[in-house]
C-alpha cells in the first residue's frame, strides 16, 4: 500500500516556559492464557515550544530498551512564519542507536492568506552522516468551502541532485455536518506524470455520533484506478466523557475467499473504547472480530490491547504505540 500516514505531534501548548505536562502510555496485550504483559511504554513531556516522547519496549532479557525517541522543538517563530525541527532517532531490539531523521518544516503565510509549508527531510546513512532525502513544497488556499492543497515532492535523482517524483492534490469541502475529503496522487514516470493512488473520504456528525468512510484506490494493471481497501468509522461520543468506535477494514483478499477484481471484504472490525479509569487515568481498550474461514460470520469480540494514560493526558496526546 502506498498510504502510509506518519504522525508527528505539532502542537505547541500555551504555557509558561517553565511549565513541563507530563504523561506515561503503558500498552498491555493479553497472551496464550489470558494474562496481560506489556508490549510498550511511551513517556512524554511538553512544553511551550517544545515536546517529546520515548517509546521502549521489554527486551528478550527483561530489559527496558528504546525502540524510538521523538523531539520537536520551535526555533523559530515571528510573524507570519514559524519553523519546526523534529528529531527522530530508531533503535534496533537491543537498544542500540540505528538511525537518526530530522525533519525541518517551515510555515509561513503567503499573500491572500495562502498557507505555504517547506519541508526538508535528512536520515542518517551507515556511517552516522545526515543525508538529504526527501524536500517537498504545500501550497494551501481557501476557495470558499474549500481547501485546496498542493504538495510536489523531490527526491535524491540517479543523475544528482533532486528531481520531482510525486504531486499530491488534497481536495477538502467543509459542510455543516462534516466534510469531504479527495487526495489524489501522481508520480513521476517515463512518460511523465500519472495517477498510481486516490483517497476519498466522507465525514458526517449528528448529535454525539460521526461516521467516516474512506476507499483507498490504487492503479491496477489495466493503468485505471481500482478500490484495493475500505474503512468505516462509527464514533459514538458519550455525555459521561467516554467514546466508542467502531472500525471495519476492508480489503480486496479476506481469508477464506478469493479475490475479486473490483470487490472488498470485510477483513476485521475493531472496537475501541476510550474512558476514565477510578483513579483519573484514561484507558483505552481495543478488542477485534474477524469473519471465520467456514462461514464469513463474525464471532464475539476478543480483547487485543489496553492502552492506559497516566499524567497529563488531555489532547494533543502523543500517539499509542
Amino acid at each position: 500500500m502506498r498510504w502510509v500516514a506518519l504522525s508527528l505531534v505539532a502542537g505547541v501548548t500555551v504555557a509558561l516556559a517553565a511549565e513541563v505536562k507530563r504523561r506515561e502510555l503503558i500498552t498491555y496485550v493479553p497472551d496464550v492464557n489470558g494474562r496481560r504483559s506489556v508490549t510498550a511504554r511511551v513517556d512524554a513531556s511538553q512544553q511551550a515550544g517544545k515536546s517529546g516522547r520515548i517509546t521502549s519496549i521489554e527486551s528478550i532479557n527483561g530489559r527496558r530498551v528504546p525502540v524510538e525517541s521523538v523531539e520537536e522543538q520551535v526555533v523559530s517563530e515571528k510573524e507570519g512564519e514559524r519553523i519546526i525541527e523534529t528529531v527522530i532517532r530508531r533503535y534496533d531490539p537491543t537498544g542500540v542507536p540505528v538511525q537518526i531523521e530530522k525533519i525541518r518544516r517551515q510555515e509561513s503565510t503567503g499573500p491572500g492568506g495562502e498557507r505555504i509549508e517547506h519541508t526538508r527531510i535528512e536520515r542518517s546513512d551507515l556511517n552516522g552522516r545526515l543525508r538529504p532525502v526527501e524536500r517537498s513544497v504545500s501550497r494551501t488556499v481557501r476557495q470558499g468551502a474549500r481547501l485546496i492543497t498542493e504538495t510536489q515532492v523531490e527526491r535524491p535523482s540517479a543523475g544528482g541532485g533532486f528531481a520531482v517524483a510525486e504531486k499530491r492534490l488534497t481536495a477538502e469541502t467543509v459542510r455543516p455536518d462534516g466534510a469531504d475529503r479527495e487526495v489524489t496522487v501522481q508520480e513521476a514516470g517515463q512518460g511523465g506524470f500519472r495517477v498510481v493512488a486516490r483517497q476519498i473520504s466522507e465525514i458526517r456528525r449528528q448529535g454525539g455520533t460521526e461516521t467516516e468512510r474512506t476507499t483507498f484506490f490504487e492503479s491496477a494493471r489495466t493503468g485505471r484506478l481500482e478500490p484495493v481497501a475500505e474503512k468505516h468509522v462509527e464514533l459514538e461520543r458519550r455525555p459521561d466523557g467516554s467514546a466508542v468506535s467502531l472500525v471495519s477494514l476492508y480489503g480486496v483478499v479476506a481469508p477464506g475467499r478469493t479475490a475479486e477484481a473490483g470487490r472488498l471484504f470485510l477483513r476485521e472490525q475493531q472496537r475501541i473504547e476510550r474512558f476514565a479509569g477510578p483513579g483519573g487515568e484514561q484507558i483505552e481498550r481495543v478488542s477485534l472480530r474477524r469473519p471465520s474461514l467456514a462461514d464469513q460470520r463474525l464471532g464475539a469480540f476478543e480483547p487485543a490491547s489496553e492502552t492506559i494514560c497516566t499524567g497529563d493526558c488531555n489532547d494533543p496526546r502523543p500517539p499509542a504505540p
